[in-house]
This record gives C-alpha cells, structure tokens and sequence, in this order.
C-alpha cells in the first residue's frame, strides 16, 4: 500500500447550500494541490440538487419544494436531479486530473466507483445491478446515483446512497408521479432518468448502522486506489474558497436557477443565512 495518506473527510453542514459549495471547494483545492486527494462522506437536510446543465423547470415540482420550503441547489456536476435529506449518505471523491486511474479518460474513473459501490453494496448479500453508467439499481429500482465533473484540474465523482431516505418526499418534490408542461427549449439540457426507488433499510429487510456503511466504502475505495484514507479537515484555502463560493455563487439565484423562465422559479428562493 502507497504510504501517501489521502484524506477522509467527514464533514456535513446544516445548511445544504454550503454542502454543495464545499463540493467544488475542495474539487478546486485538490487540482491545484494545496489539498489531498479526498474521499468526504456527507448528509444534507431536506433539498433538491439539480445537475449543472438541467433546469429547474423540467425536473422540479416547484410548487412542491415552495409548499415544503425545500431549497433547489444547482451542483458543478453533470448528471440528473436528486433528492437529498438525513436519510440520504453521499460520497464523494476528489482526485486529481493527473492520476494513472484517469490515464484511460475521465470515464474509467466513473465506471470504476461506480463499480467500487456496486461490490461494497452486493458485500451486503443485495442483488445490485447497474442499469446505467450512473444509475446502481436493486432489480428495477434505484439505489444509488452518480454524477461527476473534470475541472480546475481535478476529477470529482460522487453519489448519492438511499439508506432510510423519506421515498414519498422525493416523489414529490422530483415529480415522479406527474408529467411536466411541455418547455420549447427541454432538448437543451441534461434529463434525469425517471425510476422507481428503494432504500437499502428496505432492500436488507433491517435497519443499518450509518457508520458501518461509510466503513464498508471506505474500505473499498481504499483497496480500488492502494492508498490510506487518514481522516482530516479543511485546509485554511479550502475555508476561504468555500465562503467564497457560497456568498458569490451557490445561495444566489441566478445560479440555481439560471435556466428556468417559469414565474415560480424567478420568485423561489428560500431564506439561508449568509457568511
């Protein structure tokens, strides 16, 4: 095993907007090397995280998350919409652009987590398939979607896991259960791919232990790279850059919701503290 440590960072806020902002902090920290290559575990409270290319107004029920007061957060990622709540674990990996795993493309990343989680999850004697290169599936159902991004000189993947997820909420508020007013422009942006989920609590028959899921990944992604995870916080660039981002980019509106023209999505935007 490599003696350079990578680090573990298990750091979750209250507020999901940060979560998100820290996503590309650390994306950017990493490919300019003022931070480790990086595996985070997180959880957010209640909120809807949209690909950076969709917009709002074809993946959302907005009236839905503005009756719930559910904030919709635009992430640096491509990839489909996601419901996120406590329930919910996300991992994320931070690597640089340069790493042999990338030498085949940006794509042999991706498909090796996502088939790093695919093993941890059949690890737990569950019939896992991968019907998509983002989607990881218990028969017809999803469990885990990925999504990913190559800038600032890093690669990012991440996903999200449902665990004990509220399924009804994210019918809801993704509009599983509805069809959207047709949109002129809907051929313009990425579409999430529409399917039945189910939570792991659900697909096991019994409860989990949140930390004994976060050890049988970390595990994994310690074997797929032959490096050690050493548990650490943020670096002072990393602090700073995440303020940054969140003040200037991520709680602001025409972010979040910079490609939808519906009267709903110009006047949503939930209150959130600034810092």
């Amino acid at each position: 095993m490599n003696n350079d440590g990578w680090r573990l960072l298990n750091l979750e806020y209250d507020d999901p907007y940060m979560n998100v902002a820290l996503e590309e902090a650390i994306m950017t920290c990493v490919g300019s090397e003022v931070a480790p290559c990086t595996l985070r575990f997180w959880r957010n409270l209640r909120a809807v995280v949209i690909g950076s290319f969709q917009s709002s107004d074809l993946e959302v029920d907005l009236d839905a998350c503005e009756m719930e007061n559910i904030p919709v957060i635009r992430r640096v990622s491509g990839g489909g919409a996601v419901y996120h709540d406590a329930g919910n674990l996300n991992y994320s990996l931070f690597l640089l652009k340069t790493h042999p795993l990338a030498f085949m493309g940006y794509q042999n990343v991706f498909k090796e987590v996502g088939s790093v989680v695919t093993e941890a999850l059949r690890a737990l004697s569950l019939d896992v398939e991968r019907p998509s290169r983002n989607t990881i599936a218990v028969g017809n159902r999803k469990i885990s979607g990925l999504a990913g991004a190559v800038k600032h000189g890093a690669i990012l993947v991440h996903g999200s896991l449902l665990i004990h997820s509220n399924l009804s909420c994210l019918h809801n508020v993704l509009g599983l259960n509805r069809t959207f007013s047709p949109v002129n422009y809907r051929r313009a942006f990425t579409r999430s791919q529409k399917m039945e989920v189910i939570n792991l609590e659900e697909a096991l028959d019994h409860k989990v232990s949140l930390n004994d899921i976060k050890e049988i990944l970390f595990t994994a992604f310690e074997d797929l790279f032959s490096v050690k995870f050493l548990p650490g916080g943020l670096t002072e660039s990393e602090e700073s850059l995440l303020r940054t981002l969140y003040n200037t980019k991520y709680r602001l509106k025409k972010w979040n919701f910079k490609y939808s023209t519906s009267s709903l999505s110009r006047r949503f935007f939930p209150k959130g503290r600034v810092l």
